[in-house]
């Protein structure tokens, strides 16, 4: 069975896409984007394990409570074929439920996942309604779309009922916004989004990004 490493999941959130989501951000990046907000994210030893199966039945029970569902990180296609079994169960059980459909952040471009050697990477492509591409640029920081910086495209699915039927491209055409979870459980603030703000102002302020 497939095992995937997961850095943190969040459910009911606003500002990863449309409608209410659950978000999963993947553990391991090897791009070292300079600015990235996540750098915790990179080491790909740290975050928690997980099966597929694991991970699904988490999903499962939050799609009752979300519409979409946006996988981040750290890089998901870094672990590509797990990731693939969990869109495949997804696609396969969960779709009526996410009204607003899959999204993915990447930092490989498009370019890249269809010459990659990886047949996984290709096979996630049709199971995604919107695929984000591309590392991030510090230089090119934008801050009214659904993307860090300006080189980042967006994908959309051209399969019927998919893609912008789910996301329509003027729900994330929007100023970013910020939101934050308090995890009573864990002592953890969770900061997600778009922050403006860079991690030094926290550190300052006294509060530990993990």
């Amino acid at each position: 069975m497939d095992k995937i490493r997961i850095h943190s999941i969040l459910s009911n959130s606003k500002v990863n896409g449309p409608g209410e989501r659950i978000v999963i951000w993947t553990q391991g990046c090897s791009k070292g984007c300079k600015g990235c907000f996540n750098p915790e994210t990179w080491n790909p030893n740290k975050g928690k394990e997980y099966t597929t199966e694991q991970l699904y039945k988490l999903i499962e029970e939050m799609s009752e409570a979300n519409t979409g569902i946006t996988f981040t990180g750290g890089d998901p296609l870094e672990q590509s074929r797990a990731l693939l079994d969990l869109l495949q169960k997804i696609n396969s059980n969960l779709l009526p439920k996410l009204t607003h459909g899959i999204i993915v952040f990447t930092g490989f471009t498009m370019d890249e996942i269809q010459n990659s050697p990886d047949e996984s990477m290709k096979e996630c492509l049709p199971l995604i309604d919107l695929l984000i591409d591309g590392k991030y640029e510090e230089g090119l920081k934008n801050n009214h779309h659904l993307s860090g910086s300006e080189n980042q495209n967006f994908h959309f699915n051209c399969i019927n009922n998919r893609g912008e039927t789910l996301i329509p491209r003027h729900l994330i055409e929007i100023d970013q916004e910020v939101e934050i979870h308090l995890d009573e459980q864990n002592d953890l603030i969770q900061i997600t989004g778009f922050p403006r703000i860079d991690r030094e102002f926290f550190r300052i302020k006294g509060l530990e990004i993990k």
